[in-house]
C-alpha cells in the first residue's frame, strides 16, 4: 500500500513539476479549438463555434428597430483597426452625403472567414435582424490552401461538449504537450479552403436568402495592391466570379479593385501585406460604399 501511495505522489509531484515548468516557459502547444487566437493589427480573440468553426465572441448585432439596417459580411479586412473597419465609418460618410435617416451598421467581419461561413453566419444568425441590406466581401481566406488539406464545407466539427471539454482541458499545459505529441496534425495537400464553383455557389445562397428576406445585396470586390505576390491569379479568378454572380442575381456590385492596385498608402504594411487596407483604405472604401448606395437607390 504505501509502495501505490508513494508512486502516486511521485506522479502528481512529476505532472505537477511539469506543469509549473511548462507554465514558466509559457508553453501553448499546437493551437486547439480551445485556443483560436488571432493576432493582427489589434488582437482579436476568437472563440470556438460548433457551426461556424470560430467567432469573435460578444460581437452581436443591435440594432433598435428605428434606422436602416445594414450588414456587412467579410473577414478581416473589416476588423483590422482594432474590431473597426470600413463598415464602421460608413453611417458617418452616408450623412455626409446628405442621407437623412438614421443608418445602424453591423460589422459582421470575422478574421479568416470565408464565404462558407459568412453564407452560414448569415442564414443561422444575421437573417433574423432582416437587414435592408447586405453587404458580402469575401475571396482571399476562400482560395487560401486549407491548413488540414479538407474544403471548409467538408469539416466535421465534434460535439459542443466536446469544444466544453477542451476548453477546461486546456487551461493545462501539460495537457496541451500530450495533445500536441499525440495527435496526428493534418497539413497543407493544395486542397482551397472553398473551391472557385463553391465560392460561386455560396455568393449564389448568400443574395437569394438576403432577398427572400426582404433585403438587397451587394457583392464588394476584395481590393489588394498589386505586386507579384503567390496567389495573385487566384485571387483574380475570385474577384471575377464575384462580379459574374453580381449580374447573375442582379445584386449590385462594389468594385474598388482599381482604386487599390498602385496605392501603397492604403495598406497597413505594403511591404508584406497587399491584403490588409488601413484607415486612409477603409474611409475611401465607406466613401465609395455610401455613394454606390445612395446612387443605386438601395436604402429606404
Amino acid at each position: 500500500m504505501k509502495k501505490v501511495c508513494f508512486s502516486l505522489v511521485a506522479v502528481v509531484a512529476f505532472f505537477g513539476a511539469t506543469e509549473l515548468g511548462l507554465r514558466a516557459i509559457d508553453y501553448r502547444g499546437a493551437p486547439a479549438p480551445a485556443d483560436f487566437f488571432f493576432r493582427e493589427i489589434a488582437e482579436l480573440r476568437g472563440v470556438p463555434d460548433p457551426v461556424l468553426f470560430w467567432r469573435l465572441p460578444n460581437i452581436k448585432p443591435r440594432f433598435t428597430g428605428r434606422a436602416v439596417k445594414i450588414i456587412c459580411l467579410s473577414d478581416s479586412v473589416t476588423v483590422m483597426d482594432h474590431g473597426r473597419g470600413w463598415p464602421n465609418l460608413l453611417p458617418d460618410a452616408l450623412r455626409e452625403l446628405g442621407y437623412g435617416r438614421p443608418v445602424e451598421v453591423f460589422n459582421a467581419g470575422v478574421p479568416s472567414y470565408t464565404s462558407f461561413q459568412g453564407r452560414l453566419y448569415l442564414q443561422r444568425e444575421l437573417l433574423r435582424e432582416e437587414p435592408d441590406v447586405v453587404v458580402a466581401e469575401f475571396g482571399w481566406n476562400d482560395h487560401w490552401p486549407s491548413e488540414i488539406g479538407v474544403a471548409d464545407k467538408d469539416v466535421r466539427l465534434p460535439p459542443p461538449r466536446i469544444f466544453l471539454w477542451q476548453k477546461h482541458l486546456a487551461r493545462s499545459r501539460v495537457y496541451r504537450l500530450l495533445r500536441t505529441l499525440l495527435i496526428k496534425k493534418s497539413t497543407r495537400n493544395g486542397t482551397p479552403r472553398v473551391s472557385l464553383a463553391d465560392y460561386r455557389d455560396n455568393l449564389l445562397r448568400i443574395a437569394e436568402m438576403t432577398r427572400a428576406a426582404g433585403g438587397r445585396t451587394v457583392f464588394a470586390t476584395a481590393p489588394y495592391l498589386d505586386g507579384t505576390w503567390e496567389f495573385r491569379d487566384q485571387h483574380r479568378a475570385y474577384i471575377d466570379a464575384t462580379k459574374r454572380v453580381a449580374v447573375e442575381t442582379g445584386a449590385v456590385l462594389l468594385d474598388l479593385v482599381p482604386e487599390f492596385l498602385g496605392r501603397p498608402d492604403l495598406f497597413f504594411n505594403p511591404d508584406s501585406d497587399p491584403i490588409h487596407i488601413n484607415k486612409e483604405g477603409s474611409a475611401l472604401l465607406a466613401d465609395a460604399a455610401a455613394r454606390l448606395l445612395v446612387a443605386k437607390g438601395l436604402l429606404p
